[in-house]
């Protein structure tokens, strides 16, 4: 945090990539994204200040990229259901803020809606979708639960779980309600999501991850809902990811 980039440099991966559980090969692409952060208050919009020497820096992000349905097998919208997404975090810190966000549903037109989150919670990755320890409860002003509106985010209230810089978290969101849609980062890097079958429910306090496979759930390197994590290193060493 506050340290100046003299310049960065991206490593030669040659011309094309081989990629994903087909073999696919896809052009290669370096892709440095630079983006404004609200580092000075607990949580944006709040006006709640952090204390002295406090300071949020990104972790990781997966930025929306368009909106997408569920798979045709598993009916016409996303609903009742958890979406558990595994990352590793670049930086290490003793608390963590999330960005939830709809930010591009209004690429749905009128088919797009509100997503109504029920629960959400942080923890560390066991292996695959299950987690290590007990689920970490997430706020947003204190509530447990959260409306995200069409073309906005959501970010969550400061959360209480110390974490290690290249250590892998997973964050699990309850979605209430019924939305043909949803924003994705199709194709993410150093991140996995698993989605329970539609109509499941409340899983994002499960810990062995079995609601998350069999008929009906989805997994794979994507990513939906969550955009960012963001930690407050507090003195803590910070690695590149």
């Amino acid at each position: 945090p506050s340290a100046p980039v003299a310049s960065v440099s991206l490593p030669d991966v040659g011309a094309t990539l081989t990629a994903g559980g087909g073999g696919a090969r896809i052009a290669n692409l370096h892709v440095l994204g630079i983006a404004v952060a609200n580092t000075t208050t607990a949580t944006p919009g709040s006006g709640t200040e952090l204390t002295s020497g406090q300071a949020w820096t990104g972790a990781w992000a997966s930025p929306a990229e368009g909106v997408y349905a569920p798979p045709s097998r598993d009916g016409a919208s996303f609903s009742d259901q958890t979406f558990r997404i595994t990352m590793r975090a670049s930086a290490g810190g003793s608390a963590v803020r999330l960005r939830l966000s709809d930010d591009l549903a209004w690429l749905a037109a009128k088919s797009g809606a509100p997503l109504r989150i029920g629960d959400v919670t942080v923890a560390a990755q066991n292996t695959g979708a299950s987690v290590t320890g007990t689920p970490v409860a997430t706020t947003f002003d204190g509530s447990r639960s959260v409306t995200i509106p069409e073309g906005g985010d959501a970010y969550s209230d400061p959360v209480d779980l110390a974490v290690t810089a290249g250590e892998s978290l997973t964050v699990s969101i309850y979605l209430e309600n019924s939305v043909p849609y949803l924003v994705e980062h199709s194709w993410c890097s150093t991140c996995a999501e698993y989605i329970t079958a539609s109509g499941a429910g409340d899983d994002t306090g499960n810990t062995s991850g079995t609601p998350f496979s069999g008929t009906g759930t989805v997994e794979g390197e994507f990513t939906n809902i969550v955009t960012g994590v963001d930690v407050d290193p507090s003195g803590t060493p910070t690695c590149a990811g």
